[in-house]
């Protein structure tokens, strides 16, 4: 159970990282909103960035709710064994 706690912990602090790292693009992009050609390159580039931020955001939510069901169903286990 250790182990899974531990993945848990990892998946946590990378879903930490990837959600920073999206307040930064959408704050640049928000800061540069103004003067930025709206269908430039630049703005693409974000898009593309923030879509993938997302979906690594989504992923790892995805695997962080895995780890917690796997948590549970090993402590239910444990507890029946316990009875």
């Amino acid at each position: 159970m250790a182990i899974i706690k531990n993945r848990k912990e990892i998946y946590t602090a990378e879903l930490k990282e990837l959600q920073k790292k999206r307040e930064h693009l959408v704050q640049q992009f928000n800061e540069h909103a103004n003067t930025a050609d709206k269908d430039g390159p630049e703005v693409e580039a974000w898009n593309k960035s923030l879509t993938e931020v997302t979906a690594n955001i989504e992923s790892v939510s995805e695997k962080i709710l895995m780890e917690v069901e796997e948590v549970q169903e090993v402590e239910n286990r444990e507890h029946t064994e316990e009875a």
